[in-house]
């Protein structure tokens, strides 16, 4: 990445930087070069849930999709009131748990959210890490436990896999769409034993 605005960034001594006169997509520019090559993790908050959207795609796009890209962290807002009767959209849930489960051992990158979500509590590190699955070709997994972990997790049997907390068992087939995940997986099993994991 050729650096074309060369922000200051803050270090020891200069604990404070202002940026000035960032106009337009200026402000991801210089954001996306100060993460250049850059081990620490920035926090982004941004006026509202749209401008959040459009911060992380400007970023994305300033960082052009090398190798040296620092990762982006969205943490979406659960978009709805205090005390409504229904449930945020399950793929906001999922975006939410995805980067909830990387944010403790991001090494660079930026989190970026809302300033209203900078207000809202979050679960503990030990609860999120605790409910996250870790599953390998050739590991040993036994149908029945994991189904109750799931619905445990609370994730919904269902027929089809179609959305984020759904999975589905039919024989040695075990589908499911883990929240955080791009796309469901299909398990297959060999008796107990995890034979392929592929998507679909």
């Amino acid at each position: 990445m050729t650096p074309l605005l060369k922000p200051l960034r803050p270090n020891s001594t200069r604990r404070h930087v202002r940026w000035h006169q960032l106009h337009g997509s200026a402000t991801a520019l210089a954001l996306a070069e100060c993460m250049h090559n850059d081990s620490r993790l920035y926090v982004v908050a941004t006026a509202g849930a749209r401008e959040m959207e459009r911060m992380a795609a400007e970023i994305a796009f300033c960082q052009g999709g090398t190798r040296a890209s620092q990762a982006l962290m969205p943490l979406p807002d659960w978009e709805i009131l205090p005390y409504d009767q229904f449930s945020p959209h399950p793929d906001i849930t999922s975006r939410r748990l995805q980067t909830l489960f990387e944010l403790p051992d991001a090494r660079g990158g930026c989190l970026i959210l809302a300033a209203d979500t900078l207000l809202q509590r979050l679960p503990p590190v030990s609860y999120v890490q605790g409910r996250a699955f870790d599953l390998a070709v050739g590991q040993t997994l036994s149908v029945e436990p994991f189904r109750q972990r799931l619905a445990d997790a609370g994730y919904a049997s269902v027929g089809q896999v179609t959305a984020p907390g759904e999975f589905a068992v039919r024989g040695s087939l075990l589908d499911v769409y883990p929240m955080g995940a791009q796309a469901p997986l299909r398990i297959d099993l060999f008796g107990t034993e995890i034979e392929a994991i592929r998507r679909f």
